[in-house]
């Protein structure tokens, strides 16, 4: 069950993102759905959850060490890429020439914003350890401490 409704689910994505499916009309405002999303929004939602769905009832394979090893790398990246993502898709849609609904434009949106914020999130990761770091010792010796002196404890 799980394979197929994967291939579905991608393949509905493709095929909608092929047809211009950004396009699909705002639902009007109702007391269940609000007025400023989509149908477009709604129906990718709709094709994540099944995906997600049919990613559980898949039989997948183990990756080798290497792919270990990308996985665990990407992973590692994921603050990096959450905090500094959004501005760099702005900041490429602003300046990359051209119609921001063609095809050429949107690759290039997404592929630069994706190359440069890997590359920022890894220099992000590096030094996100010591900022927490330094940051939950002074929270730790501005709040924890005097509570700890006023119970008896070292």
């Amino acid at each position: 069950m799980g394979p197929p409704l994967v291939f579905c689910a991608t393949a509905l994505w493709v095929e909608i993102e092929a047809f211009g499916g950004h396009h699909l009309p705002r639902l009007a405002d109702s007391l269940r759905l609000p007025g400023n999303l989509s149908a477009y929004d709604y129906t990718i939602g709709v094709l994540v959850t099944l995906f997600i769905m049919g990613l559980t009832n898949s039989p997948l394979p183990v990756p080798g060490r290497a792919v270990q090893r990308l996985i665990r790398f990407l992973a590692g990246m994921t603050f990096g890429l959450y905090l500094i993502h959004f501005p760099l898709f702005n900041f490429f849609g602003t300046v990359i020439p051209g119609p921001v609904d063609g095809t050429v434009h949107r690759i290039l949106i997404f592929g630069l914003t994706l190359g440069v914020a890997i590359a920022l999130a890894h220099v992000i990761e590096q030094q996100k350890g010591p900022v927490l770091r330094s940051g939950l010792d002074l929270a730790r010796r501005r709040f924890f401490r005097p509570a700890f002196r006023r119970q008896g404890l070292p």
